[in-house]
């Protein structure tokens, strides 16, 4: 392994390893008003999370195909839009109050027409996946049986190379919760492991995560990415037999992530 760069007080950091390049920036600088309303105008969107980190990213690069999977707030936040027939967002408590206190605003038409945002932010975002000498060659994404290789994960004698915790943006959701996007990864000897990871709290109503785990073990040509989605309902916590998680604690999914339903999981393989 070759770190090219690693100065830990500016959060930025580059590291070869098998033939892989990985870069990753983490400063905590979110984008001013001239950014914010670039992002609206590409976005045609009228509102964005209240920190956006858009210097944040997290790049993986494969010198000899010239694959890249990148993670960057542009996309994860263009990713946040609505599908067509797909489930509302969850509602705060006090919903049905606000409604009936509602009153109509005159659109600004200088502003963006708002394209259907989810108010929590929750993307679909899986990383963006490009090849760096010929942006239109097509990425081959099958379903597959393979799982992660966790075992491998799990091997203390591997030491860990490089890692970071990046976050794209977060959002307090009006002071009714919370919605964050966020990127962990780790380079090992012999493998590498990534965790995108979007997540929000409702609060009294529910906690959402969306997981996005990519594996790659060296000297093959594929890396696994498992999908997973999770939730738990907030109201239901207060009455079950596992309550051993204060209500503080909601800012850290992995605190009651036990306590979580799998409502869906997705593996595939993605050949570079």
């Amino acid at each position: 392994g070759q770190p090219l760069f690693d100065k830990r007080s500016g959060m930025s950091q580059t590291w070869i390893e098998n033939g892989w390049k990985v870069e990753s920036n983490s400063v905590s600088r979110i984008l001013d008003s001239n950014r914010m309303e670039e992002y609206e105008r590409e976005l045609c969107i009228c509102t964005l999370p209240e920190m956006i980190f858009g210097d944040n990213k997290v790049s993986f690069h494969h010198e000899a195909s010239s694959f890249t999977l990148e993670f960057n707030c542009f996309d994860a936040i263009k990713d946040a839009k609505h599908k067509e027939g797909e489930e509302s967002d969850p509602l705060v408590k006090y919903a049905g109050e606000w409604k009936n206190k509602e009153h109509k605003v005159v659109a600004d038409p200088s502003k963006p027409t708002d394209q259907g945002i989810r108010w929590t932010y929750q993307t679909d975002y899986m990383g963006s996946m490009f090849y760096t000498n010929d942006a239109s060659k097509p990425i081959q994404v099958e379903a597959t049986t393979q799982e992660i290789d966790y075992e491998l994960l799990k091997d203390t004698s591997q030491p860990i190379l490089c890692s970071d915790y990046v976050v794209l943006y977060e959002d307090e959701l009006h002071d009714c919760g919370e919605s964050k996007c966020l990127v962990r990864y780790r380079v090992m000897p012999n493998c590498f492991f990534i965790l995108h990871r979007s997540w929000v709290r409702v609060d009294e109503v529910v906690l959402k995560l969306k997981d996005t785990r990519i594996f790659h073990k060296f000297g093959t040509d594929c890396m696994i990415r498992e999908v997973c989605h999770k939730e738990l309902p907030l109201k239901k916590v207060p009455s079950c037999d596992q309550v051993d998680i204060p209500f503080q604690k909601y800012d850290n999914p992995d605190a009651h992530y036990h306590l979580m339903t799998t409502t869906s999981t997705t593996l595939e393989r993605i050949i570079f």
